[in-house]
């Protein structure tokens, strides 16, 4: 399995930025988890709409979801003009309930809801979620290639539900969208790099990749903190592919 990051940015996109946006391929399976903010653009450069097996959304923010809507234009547009175009699937949170039936309207994908321990397939992998805390229904995402284990965070905190969700994991892709410094109990329902630091090294993952940023925070700041905790980790880069 390959991971190319889209989008990194938590909220809103730095310049030239984009928010969350992951890449996944294996072989010919491939699956675009979030969808934020100019993250579709970015898709292209790897494979067409069309070609996309699966999306998942972790959760309904519109950092996570914003670019779900022209991507639904894009594919009715398509089908208006008569290109090969079918259904694709999409896993989603049920709630907040108007943005999960205003996304699932019209038909446009092959929908399925996503509940703890929901499990699903995708070509050779095996997909399911865990439940976390956040502000709204939010789900870890793990996928197993045989003896190969990716988690992503999704958007959390610390806590045992994360905890328990990277365990053995290969490389987890984890939300670190504060300074443990600037944290506070302002965010207290997002990770800092410190506490994602401190999931990797509990957790027993072999490598762990930040992402989610605040645009005027610097990366090296996000890179040291963690590196208090757990060494094995690297900030993430848009456009960079990662081996899991």
């Amino acid at each position: 399995m390959k991971l190319t990051i889209l989008g990194n940015y938590g909220t809103f996109p730095g310049v030239n930025g984009a928010c969350s946006g992951y890449f996944i391929q294996d072989e010919s399976t491939r699956i675009l988890i979030d969808c934020g903010n100019g993250t579709i653009s970015r898709l292209q450069r790897y494979c067409r709409i069309e070609d996309i097996d699966m999306i998942i959304l972790s959760h309904l923010h519109f950092d996570h979801i914003a670019d779900i809507f022209p991507l639904k234009y894009a594919i009715e547009t398509k089908v208006g003009m008569n290109q090969n175009m079918r259904r694709m699937r999409l896993c989603l949170p049920m709630r907040p309930s108007v943005l999960a039936e205003e996304i699932c309207r019209d038909n446009v994908f092959d929908h399925e809801f996503i509940m703890e321990n929901s499990e699903i397939t995708a070509g050779g992998l095996k997909i399911s979620f865990a439940r976390v805390p956040h502000l709204i229904e939010s789900y870890a995402i793990i996928i197993i290639k045989g003896e190969k284990r990716f988690v992503y965070s999704g958007d959390t905190c610390f806590g045992d539900e994360i905890t328990e969700a990277a365990k053995g994991a290969d490389l987890f892709l984890c939300e670190s969208s504060v300074l443990e410094k600037t944290g506070g109990t302002r965010l207290a329902h997002h990770m800092s790099a410190g506490a994602a630091g401190r999931v990797a090294a509990s957790s027993g993952v072999n490598k762990l990749i930040l992402t989610h940023f605040w645009y005027e925070e610097k990366r090296e700041k996000y890179l040291s903190e963690a590196k208090k905790y757990f060494k094995n980790v690297w900030v993430s880069e848009e456009f960079s592919t990662y081996e899991i």
